[in-house]
């Protein structure tokens, strides 16, 4: 289904999908135009990828998208199960087309998907525990026509060439990442594990070689960045992020000793990372980290995704801040309450420059309209003593590191119903790009931090947003069983035949703190009663 835009954006499109050239002068010209801010806010819909009724498409959720790194083709999967290929064309009226369905044979939802580097390959993982890897070019399809369309259709057995148990099973793998290899790539689960699959050398499951790593607590995301392939990071069921250095291995002193070990501990976790301090509706005990990513450009900058809570950016170089001293020394003052005030804000943190002009108590500024997060504490809330113990773990020094804290936070999405992802976007990861429980998906300034669009991308709820790797082209999907296609297009007159929101951008953000806050106390009194029934 193509959505009308004018031809003149498109023709800027095709010039910078099918430039083949390696001439410098082209190159800076595409990085001019994709680092000209005007093309991201321009943003909006152009085309919905797949009909209604299934056959043409997917016909449930849509949980992966993924581009191919040359940029020609996107895969998607989901709740049915099947991988769908959207090769890009020529025509402007119908820019994706797709080329191939491809059953899996997963008997539950696919939550990721992702080409293999350098190869036809595609690693699909789902909550059946199982990861698969497919050959494109192994095996002749079915040619398939519906909804005036065709397609190749290529079943399980036609272009399945690997079927991975390595995981736990009843434990949903959950994201893969891949290297610059065809045959390498990374998979976590909520079976607390992160498994390096090598598809050079053979076994048969379960007699798999150790796991990277075995956390305490389940795990649903995991990011790498391409300058760094040696880092990655992991989080989940925790509030906070742990970032592993492939290249260190960890002492263990019985194997030295001679000692027979089944150890899954075969990486060196590095750095911590959490927030300050958490929103004072969150519930005890139930933080987590919904989306991880590690931007390509610089290889150090990290966004985390708090669910009931905003993304936030650190740097992997950064130290931990020094645990502060004991002292018999009383703050007892107003300069003190003033400092002991702006380091507590959510907002104030390492990296944000803060205003050093001089305020007197009566001329302090008005509130902000995404700082009224905080409501008073509800009755069965602990006090500040215990909440500041709220995000600790169980102590354990292969993961209790002291904590690297944020740069910034970016807000106004709502973050509560589904697994959401998060991600950089624009040439030099310039943008930061969320989904929303509200349907819309949103882009903050990396920098400022500055809300730059809200884009309607779903009927219900948006969960993953996927660039393309050298075009200002989205990605979009969530709840819905088609995927959204946003790029550059002319701003229509009328605001209201647009899918960009950002001209409702107060009413918007306010209402998803309103509900933010309404929900996590919904859900911290049915948790509660259940707690107190079954004690």
């Amino acid at each position: 289904m193509a959505i009308g835009r004018d031809k003149s954006v498109y023709g800027i499109l095709s010039r910078l999908a099918y430039t083949q050239s390696t001439s410098l002068n082209v190159l800076r010209w595409r990085n001019d135009v994709l680092s000209n801010p005007s093309v991201w806010t321009s943003l909006d819909r152009i085309q919905v990828l797949g009909e209604e009724d299934g056959l043409y498409g997917h016909g449930g959720c849509v949980n992966a998208l993924s581009w191919a790194p040359d940029g020609q083709t996107l895969i998607s999967s989901g709740d049915d199960t099947r991988v769908c290929i959207w090769r890009l064309s020529n025509d402007p009226d119908d820019m994706l087309q797709c080329e191939t369905m491809i059953e899996t044979g997963h008997t539950n939802n696919v939550f990721n998907a992702h080409y293999l580097p350098s190869s036809q390959r595609i690693a699909t993982c789902a909550a059946d525990g199982q990861v698969r890897v497919f050959d494109l070019g192994r095996g002749a399809g079915t040619t398939m026509t519906g909804s005036g369309r065709s397609w190749s259709y290529l079943s399980e057995n036609a272009s399945c060439i690997r079927v991975l148990q390595c995981h736990r099973r009843r434990y949903a793998v959950k994201r893969i990442v891949t290297e610059a290899s065809p045959d390498h790539f990374l998979t976590v689960s909520e079976d607390r594990t992160v498994r390096q699959h090598d598809l050079r050398t053979r076994h048969t499951c379960p007699s798999c070689s150790p796991s990277l790593l075995l956390m305490p607590h389940e795990l649903s995301t995991i990011s790498v960045s391409s300058l760094t392939p040696y880092y990655f990071t992991v989080a989940g069921n925790s509030p906070y992020g742990h970032l592993f250095d492939r290249r260190m291995i960890p002492r263990i002193l019985k194997a030295e000793w001679g000692v027979n070990v089944d150890t899954e501990e075969l990486v060196c976790c590095v750095r911590r990372f959490g927030r300050r301090e958490k929103p004072g509706y969150e519930r005890v005990g139930a933080a987590h980290v919904t989306g991880s990513r590690m931007a390509d450009s610089n290889g150090h900058e990290l966004l985390l995704s708090y669910s009931g809570d905003g993304v936030y950016i650190f740097s992997i170089f950064d130290d931990p801040e020094a645990p502060e001293r004991p002292t018999s020394i009383l703050k007892n003052n107003k300069a003190s309450k003033k400092a002991q005030d702006r380091s507590s804000s959510p907002d104030s943190m390492p990296g944000l420059e803060e205003d050093s002009d001089d305020e007197s108590d009566d001329e302090a500024p008005g509130p902000d309209p995404l700082d009224d997060d905080m409501p008073p504490p509800l009755e069965d809330v602990t006090d500040s003593s215990e909440e500041a113990s709220d995000d600790e773990e169980p102590e354990d020094p292969r993961w209790s590191l002291p904590v690297v804290f944020p740069l910034k936070r970016f807000r106004g999405h709502i973050n509560i119903e589904t697994v959401k992802d998060v991600n950089f976007m624009g040439p030099r990861d310039d943008y930061v790009v969320s989904g929303s429980d509200d349907g819309n998906w949103f882009m903050w300034s990396k920098h400022s931090g500055e809300l730059q669009g809200i884009w309607e991308g779903d009927g219900s709820i948006v969960n993953v947003i996927e660039t393309h790797p050298y075009l200002p082209i989205v990605a979009v999907s969530g709840i819905d069983s088609t995927v959204k296609i946003f790029g550059p297009t002319i701003p229509p007159r009328d605001k209201e035949n647009t899918f960009s929101k950002m001209h409702k951008s107060s009413e918007i953000t306010q209402t998803n703190d309103e509900a933010r806050v309404e929900r996590q106390r919904r859900i911290t009194y049915v948790l509660d009663r259940s707690d107190c029934t079954f004690q």
